[in-house]
Formats: structure tokens, sequence, C-alpha cells
């Protein structure tokens, strides 16, 4: 039950067909109970949106949805989101239209962007899966051959040692950011040009036990909410489509 007394916390997330979030306020112990929910499909422009842009509405949306409970609230709103992009969005930026007017629309709000990790992010992304908001004829991102656990971290201590012993194969850019002895693209880890690196990054995104095979789509997703390389999503396409377990499992 709401109670308007206690300040309200949201989690939310985007899936590459829907957005889901869960409004949630605390107990005397500072534990977190859900009050509500909501999920929405992705409508056919909003599917072709930035990974970053579809993350951003569903913070919109569920500020929308529970307007009533919100606006006014005599509480700050912490607002959590697995996409780190988004805790920069007050900072002086060049905004595309929607991201303008969803800023603006924000402005009516007493909120806090926080990072929360994706594997504690599960209500929510749950919710931005349901299976009837996945529209049919798409790819293989429900049809697994193993249950999808999303949340490995595929950033081990390894691989980010490996990001830093080979950083030098980065051609240097002024969109990045160093961040000690790693650049950082709008929040991502830049990823250097090493065919052996890409390849164990997309091997624990897509072939690990439990990461289910995802599809084109959602293997992106994942990896572009982490790490950026130039050519990216090509490379996820081409490494998705050679993947023999997908293509056997694929819908035609």
């Amino acid at each position: 039950m709401v109670d308007q007394s206690k300040a309200f916390e949201i989690e939310c997330d985007a899936s590459a067909f829907a957005t889901g979030a869960v409004l949630l306020q605390r107990d005397t112990n500072g534990d977190k109970h859900p009050v509500a929910y909501y999920s929405k499909a992705l409508n056919p422009a909003e599917r072709n949106y930035h990974v970053s842009d579809q993350e951003f509405l569903a913070i919109v949306r569920a500020l929308k949805e529970w307007r009533h409970y919100l606006e006014g609230s005599p509480h700050a709103i912490t607002i959590w989101s697995d996409h780190e992009n988004l805790t920069r969005w007050r900072e002086p930026q060049q905004l595309n239209r929607c991201q303008a007017r969803w800023m603006l629309y924000l402005t009516r709000f007493n909120y806090t962007i926080k990072h929360l990790a994706g594997n504690k992010n599960t209500l929510a992304d749950a919710l931005s899966r349901r299976p009837d908001l996945t529209p049919e004829g798409k790819d293989n991102e429900d049809l697994i051959a193993i249950p999808s656990e999303k949340f490995i971290n595929f950033l081990t201590e390894e691989v980010k040692e490996d990001i830093k012993a080979k950083k030098d194969k980065i051609l240097p850019s002024d969109r990045f950011t160093q961040d000690e002895e790693i650049y950082k693209y709008q929040g991502c880890i830049v990823i250097p040009d090493d065919a052996e690196l890409k390849k164990t990054i997309l091997s624990q995104v897509h072939d690990h036990e439990t990461s289910g095979h995802p599809g084109i789509a959602e293997t992106f997703r994942k990896l572009a909410k982490e790490v950026y390389w130039p050519g990216m999503n090509t490379y996820v396409q081409n490494y998705v489509k050679g993947c023999a377990i997908c293509q056997q499992f694929k819908i035609n």
C-alpha cells in the first residue's frame, strides 16, 4: 500500500521491445518493497532508439504513470537505472529533440538518478521482457537453448587488465575521457582494436552457459550498457549470425 509520507524509489529498465518499472518504498528497516508495477511495449519508432534513449524513455514513462504520487512529493524521488550514463543527464551536453522534451518534463519532479547494477535490477528487467510485449517474427531472443540468466559480469578483472594492457590499440579521440588507464566514451569503457579481446567479450555476453544465446538486439544492448568500440553493432550482427546454436534454433 502506498504511504504518501514516505519517499518513493523507482527501478527502471528497457529491453529491445518494452520498458518496465517498479515503484518502491522502504520499511522501517530500510528494506525496499514494491507498491506498483508498470510495463509498456515500444512502438516501431522507439525500437530504433539508441539504448540510452530507450533507458531514458523507461524513466519518463514511469514518472508519467505514477505522477499522481510523485509530483509534489515532499521527498526526493530516487530513480535507479542500470544504464550509468543516465546519472549524468543533468550535465551540460548536446540533446536531441526527444531528450530535450523529456528533460523538460523531468523538471516537474524532485529526483535523483542513481546507478543500479544489472544483477540487482531484476524486477524492472523482467517487466521489460514480458513475452506478450515482444512482437512475433523477431530473431531468436525469446527462443533460447539455455534458460537466460542475463547477469554474468563479462567485465572481469582479467578482462579489464587486458583492456589496460592493450590501450595503445585505441585510436585517440577528443570524445574519450580517461579514468586511470581506461578510456571511456559516454560512460562506457572503450575496447581496444584487438580481435581476441573482442571475441572474448562477445563470448561471455552471448555464448556463456548463463547468457542464453540472446539475439542480435539484446546482445548489443548488453554490450552497449558497459562498453564501446567503433563498428560494434556490425561486429555483433556478424557474430550472432555466425553462431551455430542461434542458427539452429532461429525462427524462420
